[in-house]
């Protein structure tokens, strides 16, 4: 990693320092340490190790290959309601197919927002695990404590905030122990705070089956999102035509292709935006050479 590099990284953790209310919270939400930030800052980075750099650009969704986000109808729609949802404490949950942007938002969200929290579900998380990854998203480093006490201390963070805001991303992958148990951390932050959970069309036929079935917490659940979902669809047309051209793709015929190939998908989209451009950039380095002979 070069030094323009590392100098990008220093300001992504001052801003987020900015956004968080310092860098503590913003070691916390990292799973770094205060010391490590502390020497960025400070340009002490012969001691870094470039593993812990590569850790903390992966972390601040940075030097991605210079991947551009453009405002597609999925972006759109989840930035809205993110906002909503932050500025009125409001609950939604949004279904959106994958590969449509939902992750991608929500970094953008949380970089740009202040008081934003961001877990990334998974689909072996138990509460504790659940527990632990709000609790960094929202800056504590208190995970030590006993699930009680941790639910009390992330109660009392959020409450501390000035309108937050918690996105389940992914949250189709937990089991139905964390749906249950999002009724309880509903029930602590009601009015107080947004919460946004962001999944694919399969947690909606989760729910209503669930519902069907009368399984324990689903109605509960139900009723806290305000028995809705709100769905969107793939990328259209003309989102991959806005993505394509954030990202330098302004041929019409390359356009077409990769509208015609992807089939609404934006990780394809990605994929083939990514391989035109490293074709194009070997053809430039091929004329280059063949200019300078």
């Amino acid at each position: 990693m070069n030094e323009q590099q590392k100098k990008e990284i220093k300001e992504a953790l001052k801003q987020r320092s900015t956004l968080k209310g310092g860098y503590s919270k913003v070691a916390a939400e990292l799973s770094i340490s205060v010391a490590t930030i502390s020497n960025v800052m400070n340009d002490k980075w012969e001691g870094i190790a470039n593993t812990m750099w590569r850790k903390l650009a992966d972390k601040l969704n940075i030097l991605k290959e210079g991947w551009q986000l453009a405002e597609t109808r999925n972006f759109k729609i989840l930035q809205e309601l993110m906002a909503e949802s932050q500025q009125h404490s409001e609950s939604y949950a949004l279904c959106i197919p994958a590969g449509c942007g939902k992750t991608e938002t929500s970094l953008w969200y949380r970089q740009n927002h202040a008081n934003v929290a961001l877990v990334q579900c998974e689909e072996y998380f138990t509460k504790r695990d659940f527990l632990v990854r709000l609790s960094r998203g929202l800056g504590l480093d208190v995970t030590d404590l006993p699930n009680n006490q941790l639910l009390e201390r992330i109660e009392a963070q959020a409450l501390s905030l000035e309108r937050p805001l918690i996105i389940l991303d992914e949250f189709d992958k937990v089991s139905d122990q964390i749906v249950l148990f999002f009724v309880t951390l509903y029930n602590r932050l009601n009015g107080k705070c947004g919460l946004i959970m962001l999944s694919t069309i399969y947690m909606e036929t989760r729910v209503k089956r669930g519902l069907r079935l009368h399984k324990k917490g689903y109605e509960e659940f139900y009723s806290r999102v305000g028995c809705k979902f709100i769905t969107s669809g793939n990328l259209l047309s003309q989102d991959i035509v806005a993505i394509c051209k954030a990202n330098g793709i302004t041929d019409s015929a390359d356009i077409e292709r990769v509208v015609h190939d992807c089939q609404g998908d934006g990780r394809r989209v990605k994929r083939k935006i990514n391989a035109m451009i490293r074709s194009r950039k070997s053809e430039e380095k091929k004329m280059q050479e063949v200019e300078n002979e």
